[in-house]
């Protein structure tokens, strides 16, 4: 699931802007490691996830991901890269800059200065936390930000599973140059393998939109099923409705199907004494999907529906009572 930046900040969805930057005022100072020096260690992680959290809920872009998608859509999407910077334009926005120092932590009124940099001996002399080390480490394990993927849906319909098939796509993505972009054109082939399902992604590393300093997002592509008029598909099975009338579900009848791979399918019901009963099934085994990776194929799974005659006059009546 990730974090929960609502939990972390103490607010709720539904809090507005003023209510997290008071939440983050409170949080970043009851959990400031100079304030917890036999806890500094957990200290600084809460201290972290507190910046974090205001980074994220405070931008309304980012809180729309996260809001939809979790932590995990920010890190895919690139939009929460935390590094040093990030802190120190959270810290000059609420604290007038990296040096700002705070009265009455302790019972000694002593203060305590954020020092991001600059001159160690700031850091001896207002009892402060030198964070310069702390941020810095974590800005040169990330490096630079990536750009946030683009998911786009390849619609295909299940004749395209069933087979494979390859479609051309054009790309367009934004070249930065300062601030003015133009438009770049790309086409992709896309091969979409036998057997693939919905929702399989296909991802085409480093094709987004290009921009100096950060690394091009992914462009990712996620299979998306037509509605086919004939047959539903579950899993690897096809699934496949069909009416009947009352005399054919007890007298029998021969059903005729193309199937995906263009033969027709002959069944014929009725050479024995069984009649069909309604929303009956019958299971035609390795008559469904290709299972990809060429593992054979599903099934097909027929289930019928019996329409009954909404009026039969009294002489049909007699003769049915007599036949049954």
């Amino acid at each position: 699931m990730g974090k929960n930046y609502y939990d972390v900040l103490g607010v709720t969805k539904q809090s507005n802007i003023n209510d997290i930057k008071k939440a983050y005022k409170k949080n970043i100072l009851k959990w400031h490691p100079d304030k917890n020096p036999k806890n500094k260690e957990f200290a600084q992680k809460k201290f972290k996830e507190v910046s974090e959290a205001y980074e994220v809920l405070s931008d309304p872009q980012k809180k729309e991901v996260y809001d939809r998608y979790g932590e995990e859509g920010l890190k895919e999407g690139g939009a929460n890269q935390y590094s040093s910077q990030n802190a120190e334009n959270i810290f000059k926005e609420f604290f007038g800059g990296n040096g700002s120092s705070f009265g009455g932590f302790g019972n000694n009124g002593s203060q305590f200065s954020f020092n991001f940099g600059g001159n160690s001996n700031n850091r001896q002399q207002n009892n402060g936390f030198d964070f310069s080390n702390f941020f810095e480490n974590k800005k040169r394990k990330t490096g630079p930000r990536k750009g946030r993927n683009s998911e786009y849906q390849l619609k295909c319909s299940l004749e395209e599973l069933y087979h494979g098939t390859t479609k051309k796509i054009k790309l367009s993505r934004k070249v930065w140059e300062g601030n003015n972009y133009h438009i770049e054109n790309e086409i992709l082939q896309v091969n979409v393998k036998p057997g693939w399902k919905e929702g399989t992604k296909l991802t085409y590393p480093k094709k987004g939109d290009r921009k100096e300093g950060v690394i091009p997002g992914d462009v990712i592509f996620i299979i998306k099923e037509k509605p086919h008029p004939v047959f539903v598909r579950k899993g690897n099975n096809l699934h496949l409705r069909h009416q009947i009338t009352l005399k054919e579900a007890l007298t029998g009848f021969q059903l005729n199907t193309k199937m995906l791979d263009g033969q027709m399918l002959k069944l014929q019901f009725g050479n024995d004494s069984k009649v069909i009963s309604p929303n009956e099934s019958i299971t035609i085994h390795n008559k469904g999907m290709i299972i990809s990776n060429g593992r054979g194929k599903g099934d097909l799974i027929i289930t019928f529906d019996v329409t009954f005659p909404k009026h039969l006059s009294q002489r049909k009546k007699n003769q049915v009572h007599k036949f049954l």
